[in-house]
């Protein structure tokens, strides 16, 4: 990490080459005023391109990915992508169930991870606890 710490530094590697997902800074969206709330709404506008019928498609992304070349990816089709950081809790689990049995659509998810031996366990972990939680529900799983 030094070496590449050195090398943005030095302006060998842009800084937008390397992002670190693990910290987050929040501002809640504000506006000058009605008038410029109604202009940047027009601008941000975007249909939901999933919500009619045929599938549910979500990408859930581990901590070691490149997360902002997957997010740009995949919001440009509007597709959920869940980051993981190891293994899921059964709250997130949960969570990912309710929103796939809800939908009632089939769901495509797609698991970009690591190929170590903890990283293949949490594929299985992942199905196993999604398929606990929504039972019925048509869910197909690519790592």
């Amino acid at each position: 990490m030094r070496l590449l710490t050195a090398m943005r530094r030095a302006g060998e590697i842009p800084f937008g080459w390397i992002a670190d997902s693990t910290r987050w800074m929040r501002k809640p969206t504000s506006y000058a005023g009605l008038s410029d709330m109604m202009e940047q709404q027009q601008r941000f506008y975007r249909r939901a391109l999933w919500d009619r019928p045929g599938c549910l498609r979500g990408d859930l992304a581990g901590e070691g990915c490149s997360l902002r070349v997957l997010y740009d990816v995949t919001a440009e089709f509007d597709v959920p992508l869940m980051v993981n950081a190891g293994y899921s809790s059964i709250s997130y689990l949960h969570e990912a169930a309710e929103a796939i049995s809800e939908n009632g659509k089939p769901a495509f998810l797609y698991y970009f991870g690591d190929y170590d031996p903890s990283g293949c366990d949490i594929t299985r972990a992942w199905k196993q606890g999604i398929r606990e939680f929504a039972p019925k529900a048509n869910i197909h799983f690519t790592r």
